[in-house]
């Protein structure tokens, strides 16, 4: 299963579950504060209680190092697109070059290197490893 499709489902649910289940869900996975995309989970009581410091990939400076905090898209193919450059929450990345005019980000992922245009690279949220 995608991890749109998955996304997908986890929102009917929430919706649709009750205190319970979800309990024993967030119990089964660890209570995670985070959903596979970065985007915060409330705690039981509705309340977010982390704080997103991250800044969009198309923003971030050039030879450093950054961990993928938040993918702010609900479109499938970039979900696709991320999956299958193996760009996800938690992975390392390095920006190796920032294009300003063209408007375009390229970086480094486990040997490889990629070419964002700045509509995906705005989607991207990253925090700088130090």
């Amino acid at each position: 299963m995608s991890l749109h499709d998955i996304h997908k489902e986890a929102e009917l649910l929430e919706h649709q579950t009750s205190d319970l289940l979800a309990d024993k869900i967030s119990a089964y996975l660890g209570h995670p504060k985070f959903d596979p995309h970065g985007d915060p989970i409330p705690n039981a009581n509705g309340e977010i209680t982390t704080t997103d410091t991250s800044i969009s990939l198309s923003l971030a400076k050039e030879g450093k190092t950054y961990i993928i905090s938040r993918l702010m898209s609900d479109d499938k193919e970039f979900f696709e697109f991320c999956a299958h450059h193996k760009l996800k929450y938690g992975h390392e990345i390095k920006v190796s070059k920032q294009f300003i005019k063209n408007k375009m980000t390229e970086l480094s992922i486990d040997n490889s290197t990629i070419l964002l245009n700045e509509d995906f690279s705005t989607l991207i949220y990253v925090n700088e490893i130090n």
